[in-house]
């Protein structure tokens, strides 16, 4: 490549500055150089920035009997290094003879070298195109390509024949060559995509492949899986089969494991409702020469399977085709399960006073949904949360506001669960309590914000959050002035705890801490801050500053002594 142009200055003086400034960086670089060995790069770039500002000293000359004596260095050892192995640090050889070129090294030794290179280039295609390694012969076939273009013509040329006529045919075989070498087929398709082969076989070819390598999968880890009854996996094993349309004997094992897995699922939990004593039931088992067999076992009635996962083996045994019959004590035991879950949540009563009842509602409210619950125990169970939850808003509009600070948060989480569409609440009765609840709420959020007591602004704004989830339920029952008194309310909230924030650090540094010097420090500046920003009146700092008063009397030195504190 050409050297670059030389830079444009401005003045005389700019450019003998850049000239002193690069004769002294390459006189650094070439000390470093012939010292410590400095990497060639950098030393040709100082060269280079040199000759572009039309140096020609004697350091120039040095650099480039240095950069020479490098390649030379280089390339012999690049030499030395080439073993057997016919791709054996070849690319280093190559690396090694571009620099010498690019530096414009000419000699005997760069020739040679260059011989070298492309021997090895072509003994390593040869060998690879007599492998048939399409991976191998398609990455010397680059390798020649990029750095040897003008030595390898013709061995090139043969190479890209000899790939192209081996992918084609390869992908034209790909049943054959799929069945017996998967990998060589993926890499013939490779070369295909790669070299822009045209093939009319090649859609065929990713079939076929994506078909071989699902197949060798499923061949390696089934075994494994049935060994291990991993049953989920056994499950997406026999899928990806059916998907792709592998029918070996593994799957067909798959198949037989994952149906009498399903089977013995399906008898435990039949005996996890309670319904006997015991069950006899089947199981999978070693057998002779690492087989599997069924046996018989009884099992107890233990009662102590989860519901999910008895709904989980019914799912199973309806996926794997069980008989009606064969799932009738599982769906008796899950009916037996659900119930008793349903009758446990409707007995206890519930108050405002009762502890956890939020989740007492939220169990009776799921147990109702079960799937598998009759419809009349259903119905039984949602009249049962309905009367719960009308009592409990009856109760909560009872306590009042005023007199009983805590009536409306009771009374704003209710009306929240009530809300929800699965409860079945009748809208009308909801949509008083909302409309009701609403004016009183709003009268007081006004009152906490005027008196500004943080306790009362954190539970009205508590509050707030669960009655917001009731107006998006209900949008059309919002105030229009309510938003204004929630931002309200909301920065009478946030003031409050900065001011209880403030009013604890002042204590703090008022009674807690033993270095006068320190506390008055902390006082002064937090009291400051307070006048600028108002968060604390002026009846809530005035105790402090009387202690900052004293503190400052306290610290004042004798009589005829100066002292520095009275001036912080």
């Amino acid at each position: 490549a050409p050297p670059p142009p030389p830079p444009e200055f401005d003045s005389v003086h700019e450019a003998e500055v850049a000239r002193n400034n690069s004769i002294a960086k390459l006189q650094h670089c070439i000390q470093m150089a012939q010292e410590q060995g400095l990497d060639q790069p950098i030393l040709r770039d100082a060269m280079s920035q040199a000759v572009s500002l039309g140096i020609s000293s004697s350091d120039v000359l040095t650099a480039k009997q240095l950069l020479q004596e490098f390649a030379k260095k280089t390339i012999d050892e690049a030499v030395a290094q080439q073993g057997d192995v016919l791709h054996d640090n070849m690319h280093k050889l190559t690396y090694a003879v571009r620099q010498a070129e690019l530096d414009g090294h000419t000699g005997p030794h760069v020739v040679a070298a260059k011989k070298l290179r492309n021997d090895k280039i072509s003994a390593a295609i040869d060998a690879a195109g007599n492998a048939e390694d399409l991976a191998k012969l398609h990455t010397y076939l680059e390798h020649a390509r990029i750095h040897a273009s003008d030595d390898l013509g013709t061995v090139i040329a043969a190479a890209e024949k000899r790939l192209h006529d081996k992918a084609a045919l390869t992908v034209s075989q790909h049943k054959i060559v799929g069945a017996t070498n998967h990998g060589k087929l993926r890499e013939a398709i490779h070369v295909c995509r790669a070299e822009g082969i045209e093939s009319q076989h090649l859609a065929e070819a990713d079939l076929t492949l994506v078909y071989e390598e699902t197949r060798q999968q499923l061949k390696l880890t089934i075994p494994g899986l049935i060994k291990g009854n991993h049953y989920s996996l056994l499950v997406q094993h026999v899928a990806l089969a059916a998907e792709h349309g592998v029918a070996d004997p593994e799957v067909a094992d798959a198949k037989k494991h994952v149906a009498l897995m399903a089977r013995e699922m399906v008898g435990q939990a039949s005996k996890s409702g309670g319904t006997s004593a015991s069950t006899t039931v089947r199981r999978l088992a070693e057998g002779p020469n690492g087989t599997t067999i069924e046996v018989e076992e009884t099992v107890p009635g233990n009662g102590e399977m989860g519901i999910g996962d008895m709904e989980r083996a019914l799912l199973s045994g309806i996926e794997q085709g069980l008989s009606e019959m064969e799932l009738s004590g599982v769906r008796s035991a899950i009916q037996l399960r659900v119930k008793a879950r349903v009758q446990a949540a409707m007995a206890p009563q519930i108050t405002l006073s009762t502890s956890h009842r939020q989740e007492k509602l939220d169990e009776l409210l799921a147990a109702v949904e079960q799937q598998a619950l009759p419809e009349v125990d259903k119905q039984s169970g949602r009249s049962s949360l309905q009367t719960k939850v009308t009592a409990l808003l009856a109760e909560a509009s009872a306590m009042g506001w005023t007199t009983k600070p805590m009536g409306f948060l009771h009374y704003s989480e209710t009306l929240s669960f009530a809300s929800r569409p699965n409860c079945g609440m009748d809208v009308a009765t909801l949509e008083t309590h909302i409309t009701a609840y609403q004016t009183a709420f709003m009268k007081e959020m006004e009152a906490a914000t005027v008196l500004g007591e943080q306790d009362r602004l954190w539970k009205a704004g508590i509050a707030r959050e669960a009655f917001e989830v009731v107006l998006h339920r209900f949008p059309h029952l919002q105030d229009p002035s309510y938003d204004d008194l929630k931002d309200l309310q909301s920065r009478a909230e946030a003031k409050a705890f900065k001011r209880s924030t403030v009013l604890a650090d002042l204590d703090r540094f008022a009674t807690k801490m033993t270095n006068r010097q320190d506390a008055l420090k902390g006082l002064r500046e937090i009291l400051s801050d307070c006048e600028n920003d108002e968060t604390c009146s002026s009846t809530d700092r005035a105790p402090y500053q009387a202690k900052v008063s004293e503190l400052v009397k306290e610290m004042e030195p004798p009589a005829g002594r100066s002292s520095s504190f009275a001036a912080m």
